[in-house]
């Protein structure tokens, strides 16, 4: 689990990089910059996670990695509840009202009606 926690975290690591300089819009390349270190420490948290268990007694283990796991976790879902939240959503990423349609009301409809086939 631990070698393929490694192996996301290399292939994380080295897609953004590589990302990161052939982006030319300014937008998704501060998203790389701003949010690729806090996500790739996401990725090795499992790896020191482990390392730090073998060096931990017994008795406390337990208590020390549950805690920096559910830390690391905590961290990581309120960066990513952060960067797409409304208000952050529009200054990270390339959102633009003109790239959508809105539904019409026939095309809502459709969702709110039964289905052909009873079961």
């Amino acid at each position: 689990l631990v070698a393929a926690d490694l192996f996301w975290l290399w292939l994380y690591v080295s897609r953004s990089w590589q990302m990161c300089q052939a982006e030319t819009r300014v937008k998704p390349k501060l998203f790389y910059k701003r949010y690729g270190i806090p996500l790739a420490l996401w990725f090795s948290a499992l790896p020191i996670v482990a390392a730090l268990g073998q060096l931990l007694s017994p008795w406390v283990r337990f208590r020390i990695l549950y805690f920096a796991n559910g830390l690391v976790r905590a961290a990581a879902l309120g960066t990513l509840v952060y960067s797409l939240s409304p208000a952050m959503a529009g200054r990270l990423y390339e959102l633009g009202t003109h790239e959508y349609r809105p539904v019409n009301a026939e095309e809502m409809d459709k969702f709110f009606q039964k289905d052909d086939v009873d079961m």
